[in-house]
Formats: structure tokens, C-alpha cells, sequence
């Protein structure tokens, strides 16, 4: 399939661009709502991590907490999940072990903060390692993919198609930075920890509907759609 073009790409500012990537991934991702369950005693609905205090934590000087992600029902029961969004375990009923307020406010596992992620919904295209008859690029194409801003990834490509993962993070970077709050997706190859390639945007970039992207031939992504979280 031809990769999709868009407009929009020209008029980018260049803060939006940074890469080294190899021609092969598009990638659009659309905000989704997720409904707010209101409780006292519990986190609300929604997907919880603690990944932003867990990669800072040495930086900051202190100890790295195991990683960890919950899945909240509507109805209050619970689940564990990996960074791919997939369940490790039943739905629970009843208060998530170690789970408890934070004295300067939200929720934390043990000492580790957890933070609520903001919903998405892509589509991806990456480019085929052997171009059409014709001489045109070849690009596999996925949609309905979800994920979450606390981490999320999501795999993409096989086949006759490169393999890669994509994560998303919501970046608040560690005290003392200067660095503004930033929404980044990374690609990944060989390494779940190293990043091929990178792109940033503003964290509010889902929900006023503006757009990001790198150029045709490296990896394009859109950010838009209501945001409510």
C-alpha cells in the first residue's frame, strides 16, 4: 500500500523533527476518551504506571522501583497489565495490593508514583524492505491499534515488513530539569531500551488538535482528538 500523504507536513515547525531513522514507518495517532470513574478510596478508571518515576528515579538518586502497569474497570475491579497493554492476570475485585494515596496528592505502589495515561488510537504503515514492480514504495498497513501516553508500546510491522516497536511517554522530566513537559514517541528495533529514533511534541498535543510529524520517508505521526482523560 502507497504511503498515505498529508498536506500538513510542510508547514511543521522544525522543533518537531529529530531522527536518524530508516525510511520505513508512518504512524497517525488519534486521541480516544476514557471515562472517569469518581471514587474516594480508589485510583479512577483507566491505565495507571509508575514509568515516569521509575525512569528517573537514579537520576533523582533514588532507587529504581520495579516497573508496574493496572488496568481500572468501569466497575472498579483491576488488573495488571504489561507496557503492551496486555493482561497478566484475572480481574480482581477490592484494593490493589500496596496501592495508596500520595501525602502531596494521586496514588503510588510502595513509594512509587503511579500516573494515570491518556488513551490512543493509530494506525501505522511501515515500509516493505522490496519496492513494487513499478519501482514505487511498498508499506504494510495496521489501524485499530491502541495504546497509552505512561508508557505504552505496540509492535508493528512483520512479515515482509521490518519489525519495530513503538512506545509513548508523557514525559515529566527529573527535578531539577529544565526541559518542558514533553509527549515523545520512540522507535524501537533490537533494543526494548534504546531508541532508534525519536519525536516530540507539546503533551497537549492530543487535545487541540495539533499536529506533528517527520517527513515522508521516516516517521510521520498526527496527534489529535478530544483528549478528555
Amino acid at each position: 500500500m502507497p504511503a498515505p500523504q498529508h498536506d500538513w507536513i510542510a508547514s511543521l515547525p522544525s522543533s518537531f523533527y529529530q531522527g536518524g531513522m530508516p525510511n520505513f514507518l508512518i504512524a497517525s495517532l488519534i486521541v480516544t476518551s476514557l471515562a472517569t470513574v469518581a471514587s474516594s478510596d480508589a485510583p479512577a478508571a483507566g491505565v495507571w504506571t509508575n514509568t515516569e518515576d521509575a525512569y528517573f528515579a537514579e537520576e533523582e538518586g533514588r532507587q529504581q522501583p520495579e516497573w508496574a502497569g493496572f488496568e481500572i474497570g468501569e466497575d472498579g475491579r483491576w488488573r495488571q497489565i504489561d507496557a503492551f497493554g496486555m493482561p497478566l492476570g484475572e480481574w480482581a475485585e477490592g484494593s490493589i495490593p500496596g496501592v495508596s494515596r500520595r501525602e502531596s496528592g494521586g496514588w503510588q505502589i510502595g513509594t512509587s508514583e503511579l500516573r494515570r495515561a491518556r488513551p490512543f488510537t493509530c494506525w501505522m504503515s511501515v515500509r516493505k524492505p522490496q519496492d513494487k514492480p513499478d519501482g514505487s514504495a511498498d508499506w504494510s498497513f495496521q489501524s485499530g491499534l491502541r495504546t497509552f501516553d505512561q508508557g505504552g508500546r505496540i509492535a508493528v510491522g512483520g512479515g515482509d515488513a521490518p519489525e519495530a516497536t513503538i512506545r509513548l511517554r508523557n514525559v515529566t522530566w527529573a527535578k531539577g530539569s529544565r526541559n518542558a513537559p514533553s509527549l515523545v514517541l520512540y522507535i524501537h528495533q533490537d533494543d526494548p531500551d534504546r531508541a532508534v529514533s525519536y519525536a516530540w511534541a507539546a503533551p497537549d498535543s492530543g487535545t487541540d488538535r495539533n499536529q506533528s510529524a517527520l517527513d515522508p520517508g521516516q516517521l510521520q505521526r498526527r496527534l489529535c482528538g478530544d483528549g478528555r482523560h
